[in-house]
């Protein structure tokens, strides 16, 4: 039997020691849509004269292991990786992000006041879900947090009807960029059709891109830079690895929320497609006596993307040119509401090309946006994390 592209696994398995595999802990199972995790080997031919006019030595004199994977949007499943790209971890309100709370909702105001339970931990801007909370359940923006047990909504995402001491759940998990200790993972990659295990070590998440177009799949992609590669004819891990999530895959259309543009839903037009990009700026480390990378360096986040507007007005032209800065944020879930927010507080605007490429045709706005933090204290990014706690 040949290998099928069909057998392949995907599991993986945080590292205690760069490009060790760790003996003791459990590895997970991992969904992909496609992946290009490489390890490749750079040789120098010898440079020695002789009259035989033959190369006599080929030798290794450096190696790379990088690549990536393909992804389908999913609640969960790649949230060691956020974490490791934006060196941080999700701060959770509750266990696992999900509060137990007994609440009254009232339309008037847009508010919620908690009976039992507390609002301990949200912050103004911050995006949340509400679990069984009937008519109510589903995702909100938090226009203000008024005290630990009344939050104002922001009314563009409003309350539907009123209700009183209903026992629900609110969820809401925040991640940001941080310093932390760069974490890396072992990759290993299951060909099950013909017991070939390739086992990728020292691997750190460099860089996130995500793709939304109408009409299709949310999809993207995460990069990896790492230190070495072995391969055996068993697994290289020490324990069976645990199933991957099994949540729902989100899509660009019933799966977008409102996008808001200087907190607010645009007006007037909509976005077409977007991409966000999010890059660490990760180098390897090479060092005399080692064959791969010795470590891994980091750099400066680079974060941002394209909105991609019809055309209605000149309003985003003219931010653009003055260079003022706005705000995008947008949520993106399942059909369960489990899901995400991506909140840019700061971004310049790259000047969009307005040109009629052809007849019978839309004329649209395609803005790249950066985002920047103005202070110490700004951050470029939030990482809004809502749903259900995890099985």
């Amino acid at each position: 039997m040949l290998a099928s592209t069909s057998s392949v696994q995907l599991s993986y398995l945080e590292e205690v020691t760069f490009g060790v595999i760790d003996d003791t802990g459990t590895p997970k199972k991992l969904r992909m849509t496609g992946e290009s995790l490489a390890y490749d080997i750079k040789s120098e031919a010898s440079k020695e004269i002789n009259a035989s006019r033959q190369v006599s030595d080929l030798v290794q004199v450096g190696a790379t292991t990088q690549g990536g994977i393909n992804l389908e949007a999913q609640y969960r499943e790649y949230d060691p990786f956020f974490e490791a790209l934006l060196a941080s971890t999700f701060t959770e309100i509750g266990t696992d992000g999900v509060s137990a709370i007994t609440a009254t909702f009232a339309t008037a105001g847009n508010t919620v006041t908690a009976t039992v339970g507390t609002f301990a931990g949200l912050v103004s801007g911050q995006w949340i879900s509400f679990i069984g909370a009937g008519v109510n359940t589903g995702i909100y923006r938090i226009e203000t947090v008024t005290s630990a047990t009344a939050i104002v909504l922001d009314s563009d995402y409003a309350l539907v009807g009123d209700a009183t001491d209903v026992a629900c759940s609110v969820s809401s998990s925040r991640l940001t960029l941080g310093l932390d200790a760069l974490r890396t993972f072992t990759i290993q990659k299951q060909f099950a059709d013909v017991n070939q295990f390739f086992a990728y070590r020292g691997m750190a998440a460099s860089q996130l891109s995500l793709n939304f177009a109408t009409g299709a799949l949310l999809t993207g992609g995460i990069d990896f830079m790492g230190a070495d590669s072995i391969r055996d004819d068993v697994t290289l891990f020490s324990n069976a690895a645990t199933d991957a999530t099994g949540y729902g895959i989100m899509n660009a259309v019933t799966g977008v929320g409102k996008i808001l543009v200087n907190k607010a839903p645009l007006a007037g037009t909509f976005v077409k497609s977007a991409t966000v990009k999010i890059n660490a700026n990760l180098r390897g480390q090479t060092a005399l006596g080692v064959l791969g990378n010795a470590d891994i360096g980091t750099g400066t986040f680079d974060i941002g993307g394209t909105l991609e507007f019809y055309l209605k007005d000149g309003a985003i032209y003219d931010q653009a040119l003055a260079n003022t800065p706005v705000s995008v944020e947008f949520p993106i879930s399942d059909v369960n509401n489990n899901g995400y927010a991506f909140v840019f507080n700061n971004c310049k605007l790259g000047v969009p090309t307005v040109q009629a490429g052809s007849k019978d045709s839309d004329v649209m706005l395609s803005v790249p946006f950066t985002a920047v933090a103005p202070t110490s204290a700004d951050k470029m990014m939030y990482l809004d994390r809502f749903g259900v706690a995890p099985a």
